[in-house]
């Protein structure tokens, strides 16, 4: 996978929270696009679920400037080059760097099973030992920006079962989809843990066939947001807030 230099994908991330301090919650995102490697460029829609609320917004990366299309607007908007570069720091390797992602399996050592299903190569894990929590926290970074935890809440994480899978096409060995599901514990406030379930999978389709890139002109016209996307000041409804985008420029925030 790291020869090939633009591809289709999809992901999707879901994630509910209940029992202990923490308020129940259900979430699920789902991304679909696709990616040109060098330089970097992603043209990709979102659509999130957050406890039956939804949300859609379309979003395309280049080296110097990032665009989203708020359809509930109906237009284009436009961040700084700056902050192109910042948000293009936060997306999964599962969605711009493949195979860094897929060799991250590797950390479950012993424990990963070959097979094959029809054209399809199959490895798989099933465990819930210290690497597989190692692994699962590489997985955490990103879905649950777990770095941005307290310590000890990130200490508090007890895994209670962990399933991989991944499927590659038996003559190319290139990556086709991928499915990593999870329940754990984490106790955001001490002594009181909750029950997380998370799935997080997605699929490659169009390896090196995808269609070139582009920005539509309304996007390329649009103004540059302001005010800036951090301030907390801004004015309520303007797609250029933190708060309106939703996190839309990874996983990071998810």
């Amino acid at each position: 996978m790291a020869d090939v230099g633009r591809y289709a994908f999809t992901l999707r991330l879901v994630q509910e929270l209940s029992g202990g301090a923490a308020a129940a919650s259900a979430f699920e995102v789902k991304n679909a696009g696709k990616v040109e490697r060098s330089p970097l460029k992603l043209d990709q829609t979102v659509e999130s679920v957050q406890d039956g609320e939804k949300s859609s917004l379309r979003a395309i990366l280049v080296p110097d400037a990032y665009y989203v299309y708020d359809p509930s607007f109906e237009e284009w908007g436009k961040l700084s080059s700056d902050q192109a570069a910042d948000i293009a720091r936060t997306l999964s390797d599962y969605q711009t760097d493949p195979s860094a992602a897929l060799a991250s399996a590797l950390s479950l050592g012993q424990g990963l099973a070959h097979g094959r299903e029809g054209e399809r190569d199959v490895v798989r894990y099933e465990g819930t030992g210290p690497e597989a929590l190692a692994f699962l926290k590489l997985i955490l970074k990103g879905t649950l920006d777990l770095e941005s935890l307290d310590d000890e809440v990130q200490r508090s994480i007890a895994l209670k079962s962990l399933s991989v899978r991944f499927a590659l096409d038996a003559g190319t060995h290139l990556p086709l989809a991928y499915r990593i599901e999870s329940d754990m514990t984490i106790a955001y406030e001490p002594g009181s843990p909750s029950e997380l379930h998370q799935v997080f999978e997605g699929t490659y389709a169009k390896h090196d066939a995808t269609e070139a890139i582009s920005v539509p002109a309304a996007a390329l016209e649009a103004p540059e947001l302001d005010p800036p996307i951090d301030d907390p000041a801004a004015t309520e409804g303007d797609i250029g807030t933190l708060d309106d985008l939703g996190g839309w420029e990874g996983l990071d925030s998810y």
